[in-house]
């Protein structure tokens, strides 16, 4: 993996300051003076705190930065606390007891922590681990209280003199407790090995998986050592709590470097290969990242950005910015084949125009032919429907008589007629643009059929209560049966009485006198009982009494013919 320069020389500044107290350990006795306890702790300190800060700048996923950072302090505690037993604290004191005891409490949290960084590893960005991962800290906590409680129990270390006599190298034996606190690491450390390595393996690290292998080979040896002699000279140059200080965070920054943890270490070479234009400017106007594709920009310019994008002199190019931390960020954007595109767009925009203009003269041509056709339809339709009425209107005005009385009844019976396709043309139309009509247009055309009715001396009286609508098929269905009553009769009727009432129930009465039954002759009967309505009739020689009734309630539309 590719490392910046200030990386590398940060990183090898931390390996010199670790393997610097095995130095100062070896030539101690030349200078009795120093403390050299105090001088190792800072130096441990100091390599952890640069690989901390280190920490905080280059790695990109805040949780396990936060992780790793909360392992490195552990360290920096761990070191801290012995150093100050062995120089602040008297030998042989309760303090130094549990300052021992405190020694597990780091080192216990240390793993824990560095395998939470390590579970985020191979993961999404804003995916988190899962909350049964955080039970671990259970084990954890009980193996600190454990071992920080041992004068109560000595479940941890088994003392064989009375602890208020404690000696620190007086013999002792372990408990339960220890070697839990040995085997929590082991299982940990396992646990973070196996994770890294099948991780390095499933993602693209696999070339690099050689780096964590360098700090485990020399964790490796170091133990080998340790279990065959204690006290080897490698021993007392590099103590066990210099080894954790070392080890552990060599090799998180080993998978760090192995690329297992993004970093920003490659961001200056990425700006070397992008083809994009952009780069990072400081707080004071400096230039600190660009890329080859940028063309060079002011503070100024990059500062105006940040409001509204700024064109540059080429008028080709659009420079935009954005504040970040500790500096602003901003990008070119090449607006060449934008303006080609849209000059093209241009070109064609005339030509569209024009073809939208055709387009739009025929559906404007489309949409009358339709108009016209399906008013023809209505025409042809009405036509149709009152065929019979202009039939017998032809007729008559076909051959006139020359007597004055017979043409008067003549144009009075072709009143009638006209008046009966006028008002029923009138009711189809209003049908075609709604099933529901108000009942006044029934009474309407009912009221004017009876106007022509009295000019031939024929008594003709009607009454109305139409203050609701009514299904249109309804009232055609009344109006016809009324105008077929009015053709069989006239004109050798004398009397007309007509009652309409219209609420959730049509009811339409009329009587007429009529020489003769009539009503097997109506067509219109029929499709009123086709509708679902009801025909009563009663007659006698002079009179026929007709009563008609509907249900509007029981309309589903349908036909208006």
């Amino acid at each position: 993996m590719y490392s910046s320069k200030k990386t590398k020389f940060l990183n090898i500044l931390c390996v010199i300051l670790a393997l610097s107290p095995g130095l100062i350990r070896l030539t101690r006795h030349h200078f009795p003076n120093v403390s050299s306890n105090s001088l190792i702790c800072v130096l441990y300190i100091t390599a952890v705190l640069i690989w901390l800060t280190q920490l905080r700048l280059r790695l990109l996923r805040k949780e396990e930065r936060r992780y790793l950072v909360f392992a490195a302090l552990l360290i920096v505690f761990l070191m801290v606390i012995r150093t100050t037993k062995y120089i602040f604290i008297p030998e042989n004191t309760p303090a130094a007891r549990y300052i021992w005891y405190l020694y597990y409490f780091p080192q216990t949290y240390v793993v824990l922590f560095m395998f939470f960084a390590v579970l985020y590893t191979g993961k999404p960005y804003g995916c988190s681990i899962s909350p049964k991962w955080k039970l671990l800290h259970i084990p954890a906590l009980l193996i600190v209280l454990g071992i920080l409680t041992n004068d109560l129990h000595q479940l941890a270390f088994r003392f064989s003199g009375s602890i208020s006599h404690w000696v620190e190298d007086e013999p002792y034996s372990y408990g339960p407790f220890y070697i839990a606190s040995l085997i929590w690491p082991a299982v940990m450390f396992g646990a973070i090995l196996i994770l890294s390595f099948v991780h390095c393996i499933s993602m693209d690290c696999r070339r690099n998986i050689w780096m964590p292998c360098i700090p485990l080979a020399a964790a490796l040896v170091y133990l080998i050592l340790f279990l065959k002699d204690p006290y080897s000279p490698l021993q007392r140059l590099f103590k066990t709590t210099d080894m954790i200080t070392f080890l552990f965070p060599a090799f998180m920054e080993a998978l760090i470097q192995a690329g297992l943890f993004p970093s920003n270490d490659q961001y200056s070479l990425m700006w070397k290969v992008s083809d994009l234009g952009a780069g990072i400017m400081d707080m004071q106007g400096k230039i600190c990242y660009q890329s080859e594709k940028s063309l060079p920009v002011t503070e100024t310019q990059v500062l105006a950005a940040l409001s509204s994008p700024v064109t540059l002199a080429d008028s080709n190019m659009v420079l935009n910015s954005h504040q970040i931390h500790g500096g602003y960020g901003y990008w070119l954007t090449d607006l060449s084949q934008i303006q080609q595109i849209n000059k093209a767009l241009a070109d064609l925009g005339d030509v569209m125009a024009e073809q939208n203009s055709i387009l739009e003269g025929e559906n404007r041509l489309a949409e009358k032919k339709a108009s016209i056709q399906q008013q023809n339809q209505l025409y042809d339709r009405i036509s149709q429907d009152v065929s019979h009425q202009l039939f017998m209107l032809h007729t008559i005005l076909a051959d006139l008589p020359e007597n004055e009385y017979a043409f008067e009844n003549k144009m009075k019976y072709a009143s009638v007629l006209m008046v009966y396709i006028k008002r029923r043309a009138n009711l189809l139309l209003l049908i075609n643009q709604q099933d529901w009509i108000p009942g006044k247009e029934l009474s309407l055309s009912l009221a004017e059929s009876l106007e022509y009715v009295r000019l031939s001396h024929i008594t003709a009286y009607g009454t109305y209560q139409d203050e609701f609508s009514i299904p249109g098929v309804y009232a055609l269905a009344i109006y016809q049966l009324f105008q077929q009553v009015l053709e069989a009769c006239l004109p050798d009727t004398q009397a007309l009485m007509l009652q309409l009432t219209i609420a959730e129930t049509i009811h339409f009465y009329m009587e007429i006198s009529c020489p003769e039954n009539i009503f097997p002759l109506l067509p219109a009967a029929k499709q009123i009982q086709a509708l679902g309505g009801t025909v009563k009739t009663e007659s006698d020689p002079d009179t026929l009494l007709l009563t008609v009734t509907f249900n509007a309630r029981d309309f589903k539309g349908g036909d208006t013919t």
